[in-house]
């Protein structure tokens, strides 16, 4: 198994409308690719870290 990550900062307010279509559009979009198992999007939390 072959594992991507991606990291990106969204222009859209944490927890926003904007946010929830666009991070569903992307599940919708990226499992219907043949072969790609286990997609997971997960969310920054650490304090340490600037992503968000």
């Amino acid at each position: 198994m072959i594992r991507h990550t991606v990291v990106f900062t969204l222009k859209h307010p944490p927890h926003s409308l904007e946010e929830k279509r666009f991070l569903a559009d992307a599940k919708r979009i990226l499992t219907a690719i043949k072969g790609v198992t286990h997609f997971e999007q997960l969310r920054q939390v650490s304090p340490k870290n600037d992503y968000r």
